[in-house]
C-alpha cells in the first residue's frame, strides 16, 4: 500500500496571470517543472480554488493511507481506488 503511482509531493500552486496558465503545480523539489495546470477558461477564483486544491493532493493522500493502514476500510477503499 506504500507505492505510490504520482509525483511526490509537497506540491505548490503557482499563480501566472496573463500567460494562458492561471495556475501551475509544481513541486518544491523542483519549481520549474510544472506538473499540472489550471487555464483561463471561466472564473479566475474558481480556478485558482482549483489549483490549491490540486496541490493538497499527496497531504490528503498521506492522510487517506494513514488511516487506511489504521483500519479504515473507506480509507484503504479510497487508496484502493486509486491504483
Amino acid at each position: 500500500m506504500n507505492e505510490r503511482f504520482f509525483t511526490p509531493g509537497p506540491w505548490k500552486a503557482i499563480s501566472h496571470p496573463y500567460t494562458g496558465c492561471n495556475t501551475e503545480i509544481t513541486t518544491s523539489e523542483n519549481p520549474g517543472r510544472g506538473i499540472a495546470g489550471t487555464w483561463f477558461n471561466g472564473d479566475v477564483i474558481e480556478q485558482e480554488a482549483n489549483a490549491l486544491l490540486i496541490a493538497a493532493c499527496p497531504t490528503m493522500y498521506d492522510y487517506i493511507q494513514k488511516k487506511a493502514l489504521e483500519g479504515d476500510e473507506d480509507a484503504a477503499k479510497i487508496i484502493a481506488s486509486l491504483k
